[in-house]
């Protein structure tokens, strides 16, 4: 029998933020207000709080 992996959440919190980018929690809730921000101009609406799109943390960051 295999094991069972967690499977990934569309959204990243704020401590993932900070530990992917090597910075403080402060700067890691600023990054994902940004990027709240920009989505809800979009037309995005974003239910969670110190959480942001995964795929748009990526795309803006220019990672993974």
């Amino acid at each position: 029998m295999e094991p069972t992996e967690k499977p990934v959440s569309r959204f990243i919190t704020a401590q993932e933020v900070a530990r992917d980018s090597h910075i403080s929690m402060g700067q890691a809730y600023k990054v994902v207000r940004k990027i709240n921000d920009t989505l809800t101009a979009q037309g995005y609406i974003i239910p969670r709080h110190g959480q942001t799109l995964r795929r748009m943390y990526f795309k803006m960051t220019g990672g993974e």
